[in-house]
């Protein structure tokens, strides 16, 4: 096996470990998954493994669709010039889509330091359909602060206010390209899709100012 494949392979691992992996009967709405991307194609990794990340997330026992609240933790290495390793905290999480397929909107912070973090997650769906459709993308530090609703994009949203969802603007992809995942799996469950979540603009409660001077790392 390949190291890069290996890599991939204990990140997820560790976190199928961890008690708030998602339970296959559960009603809540979760998103699981990782895989292997490249974050910024300008700038990729020089030699070994690809970018990796690895998450678990789920809506808090008791918590509604209005409150965002959730559990998780994810973990992201960036293997570039700008290397970049942490381990985050999830504390709110948004799912859009079907039961089997959709969008996951995550955010929290990272356990060592508090620095906000936000995950958007695309489902591609079931067995052949998923393929090549999987996306995913991480912002980390100041770069949460570039990722507000910028209404050049029309969606699901009444003009002139985008929807946000744990912070992330609706519709990220006006501002940078969402890689797909090159290696791995995403999994999006929404426990309610005929009611589209309310928790517009809900954010990781985070009450850092630290500045990492990490603008631009994962561009």
């Amino acid at each position: 096996m390949k190291a890069r494949t290996l890599t991939l392979v204990a990140a997820i691992g560790a976190l199928a470990a961890l008690p708030v992996a998602a339970d296959a009967d559960s009603p809540r709405d979760r998103a699981t998954g990782g895989g292997q991307v490249i974050l910024d194609p300008n700038d990729p990794p020089t030699s070994g493994a690809f970018d990796t990340i690895a998450f678990t997330a789920q809506r808090e026992k008791g918590a509604t669709d209005g409150s965002g609240l959730a559990d998780g933790q994810v973990q992201v290495n960036r293997r570039t010039t700008n290397a970049l390793k942490f381990h985050g905290i999830v504390e709110c999480l948004i799912v859009i889509g079907g039961k089997s397929e959709g969008r996951a909107y995550i955010s929290g912070v990272d356990r060592r330091n508090g620095e906000p973090f936000e995950l958007y997650v695309n489902d591609g769906g079931a067995a052949t359909s998923e393929r090549g459709a999987d996306q995913m993308l991480v912002w980390y530090g100041p770069e949460t602060e570039d990722n507000e609703p910028d209404q050049q994009v029309p969606g699901q949203f009444t003009p002139p206010q985008e929807d946000e969802y744990c912070g992330i603007e609706e519709d990220p992809s006006s501002k940078r390209e969402i890689p797909l995942v090159a290696r791995g799996n995403t999994q999006v469950y929404d426990a309610n899709p005929s009611s589209p979540s309310s928790a517009r603009g809900a954010k990781s409660t985070s009450t850092s100012t630290k500045s990492l001077s990490l603008a631009g790392v994962l561009r």
